[in-house]
């Protein structure tokens, strides 16, 4: 390990640096383009939301309250309870009573892709809107990203997902998912990647792509697959970076929950057929492993410079969002990360996708 020459090192931390400043300054400038054209409202199709839930009795009062204050409010929320064995029945009974546009429906399979195939082929109008039980929608959640959809005359838009948790764990979950979707604001027409927690698709493109969709044997894969088929398809795709169009989720509270989560999510890779996003994995990749190297043979200056980097990289990406939970373990996330993505991959390879409640 100790004869890997430091040019490598010096290539992977000019090249990190480079692509990371590069990230950060087209977020600030997207960023301040959503604060400045954002208050400019078009006509605001009308949705319905689709939720796929699994014993989230605890959650799901939560989620209801985030819908219900939306500014722009859905035609219909459309509940897929699968085969939970929670009292939820007895949590929605009020809501099912005082909104009528809200159904619940049980999943005659098994798995959240089954859940939420029959909720959506029950959506009448024009757009659908897909997030988890466990997310809470910014007020102006479908506004912002209708907004957007309209505006750019988008089929398919995804959102930002952030979380309250501020134990280690979940800020290195958080800062996890939204370096993923940071990725999509850059390439905003063309984004790599979305989150099921924030995701809306017209009517037309579900219809288009749903065959597609169902023939991958994979229990789960709602979000990422749904963009890359539509987009093989001819339709016009999209991210939206505003702070209306974050929701607020959940994360795993210990590693080896967190670890399985990402696991389950990089599974998926197989599946892929976007080769964008191949070799941005590849790239990250291989950069986690020279930084091991860097550990490995105590390479300080090389960490030193990463943590400047990150800090800017962070600041840019987590501000317009209001999350600062990462500052109090910023050194040991900057440290530990590529780390984490190196677990993650190997335990992919070796793993097999399962349902579990997100």
């Amino acid at each position: 390990m100790s004869a890997v020459p430091v040019e490598i090192y010096i290539v992977a931390i000019v090249f990190y640096a480079g692509a990371m400043l590069f990230i950060t300054v087209k977020l600030l400038l997207f960023f301040t383009k959503n604060a400045r054209t954002g208050k400019v409202r078009n006509a605001q199709p009308e949705y319905s939301v689709v939720v796929a839930f699994k014993n989230e009795s605890a959650n799901l009062p939560a989620l209801l309250w985030g819908l219900l204050r939306q500014t722009h409010k859905p035609s219909k929320i459309i509940l897929v309870n699968d085969n939970s064995t929670d009292n939820f029945r007895e949590v929605l009974y009020p809501y099912l009573r005082a909104f009528p546009f809200i159904e619940v429906i049980n999943s005659s399979g098994n798995g959240k892709k089954q859940a939420l195939l029959q909720g959506i082929d029950r959506v009448e109008t024009e757009w659908i809107a897909i997030t988890d039980a466990d997310s809470i929608p910014h007020p102006e959640w479908a506004c912002g990203i209708l907004n957007h959809a309209v505006s750019y005359k988008l089929d398919l838009v995804g959102g930002m997902v952030v979380s309250g948790g501020k134990n280690f764990t979940e800020v290195m979950g958080t800062i996890d998912l939204m370096a993923q979707l940071s990725l999509s604001c850059v390439m905003s027409r063309e984004p790599v990647t979305i989150s099921a927690a924030s995701l809306f698709v017209r009517k037309s493109v579900w219809e288009a792509v749903k065959d597609k969709w169902i023939s991958v044997p994979s229990s789960s894969g709602d979000d990422v697959f749904m963009l890359y088929f539509a987009r093989e398809l001819g339709f016009k795709t999209g991210f939206y970076c505003g702070r209306e169009s974050a929701v607020t989720t959940q994360m795993p509270e210990t590693i080896h929950d967190l670890i399985k989560q990402r696991t389950r999510w990089a599974s998926k890779i197989a599946y892929y057929r976007n080769d964008r996003a191949l070799l941005i994995l590849a790239l990250v990749g291989l950069f986690s492993i020279v930084h091991l190297l860097a550990i490995i043979n105590f390479k300080w200056w090389f960490f030193v410079v990463k943590m400047v980097v990150d800090l800017a990289y962070l600041s840019g990406l987590t501000l317009p969002f209001t999350y600062f939970h990462w500052f109090r373990y910023f050194p040991i996330i900057s440290l530990t990360y590529p780390i984490f993505v190196l677990i993650i991959g190997f335990n992919a390879l070796l793993s097999r996708e399962q349902w579990n409640r997100e």
